[in-house]
């Protein structure tokens, strides 16, 4: 009937896993079609684009990784949130690994962006009909630029031994 079932995307809805991923779905599809690709799989380029790699993602598909990322709706990242946004940024590249198995350059870059009493990263301004100040709008930027640096430095895929030391840092 020509309406999209939303339900989830507000604070105080609890959506299923399955309405979870659609919504994440939609936010990357927009986010894509945005920039000028074609919708398809998260993370995929455009049909008969090479993939994008670390640091060239644009801004407005890591503002959307980020919003649809922060599963409770707080406008946090916590450790469980910040892997799936590099998942969201990646294509799934650390899809099935918990925070702490996570190359250490990534976790030291959580580290350096977390504030505040839990040690989150705070990403209000990243979500639709959110108005960040020029301070936090800019500390998004710098959320986006500090992963894509700490990405490029993890060639190969989790679990490569020359690249990868899972190993968490102490903050």
């Amino acid at each position: 009937d020509g309406e999209i079932d939303i339900f989830g995307s507000k604070p105080g809805q609890t959506a299923s896993g399955e309405q979870e991923a659609f919504l994440d779905q939609i936010c990357l599809d927009t986010a894509i079609a945005l920039d000028g690709g074609a919708a398809g799989e998260p993370g995929s380029p455009p049909s008969g684009a090479q993939p994008t790699m670390p640091p060239t993602f644009a801004e407005s598909l890591c503002y959307t990784s980020m919003a649809s990322s922060d599963l409770n709706r707080d406008d946090y990242l916590n450790e469980e949130e910040f892997v799936k946004f590099l998942d969201q940024l990646t294509g799934n590249q650390f899809s099935g690994l918990e925070f702490a198995e996570l190359p250490t350059a990534l976790i030291t870059t959580y580290a350096d962006l977390a504030t505040g009493e839990d040690e989150e990263i705070y990403i209000f301004g990243s979500k639709p009909g959110q108005t960040a100040t020029e301070d936090q709008d800019a500390f998004l930027g710098q959320i986006c630029l500090n992963v894509a640096i700490a990405l490029s430095g993890t060639a190969g895929p989790p679990g490569t031994p020359s690249t990868m030391d899972p190993s968490p840092v102490e903050a």
